[in-house]
């Protein structure tokens, strides 16, 4: 057997643009990548600072919430303490209502009692007056003392 000899084919285009093109990638990845790669960790660490100060923010209010609850929390007790103590008074009120209507029972009682008296007292005094009158007509006739 002999000896086989085969001419080298043609370059293809494809094949010299993606070599052309691999070059510029290259390039790029050597000039522009670490500028990329710069800008985007900056970018990354100003949006970690903002996600802590973001974290601080959420962790003052929750704070906050928590010293609003606590308060809440002593209002409510207090309002269902004074909502037993104004039971208490409104049971004292009612009772001493109760002993003012019967006080006032007995005043109007006295009231009519002191009229009726009153009355009596008028009845008496015009028979003072009537025997007053004659008292002063017998010590009129009454010879003076002395004689």
């Amino acid at each position: 057997m002999g000896r086989v000899t085969a001419e080298p084919s043609p370059a293809d285009p494809r094949l010299d643009a993606l070599e052309a093109r691999v070059a510029d990638l290259e390039q790029y990845q050597g000039h522009v990548l670490p500028f990329v790669q710069a800008a985007t960790g900056t970018a990354v660490a100003k949006l970690h600072g903002d996600l802590q100060a973001l974290q601080q923010e959420v962790s003052r209010h929750g704070q906050r919430l928590d010293q609003v609850e606590a308060g809440l929390a002593t209002v409510e007790r207090l309002q269902i303490e004074h909502g037993a103590a104004l039971g208490t008074v409104a049971g004292k009120v009612d009772g001493l209502e109760r002993r003012l209507d019967a006080h006032a029972d007995v005043l109007a009682s006295v009231a009519v009692r002191v009229d009726d008296v009153a009355g009596k007292v008028g009845d008496v005094a015009g028979k003072v007056d009537g025997h007053g009158g004659m008292l002063v007509e017998i010590l009129r006739r009454l010879p003076p003392a002395g004689d």
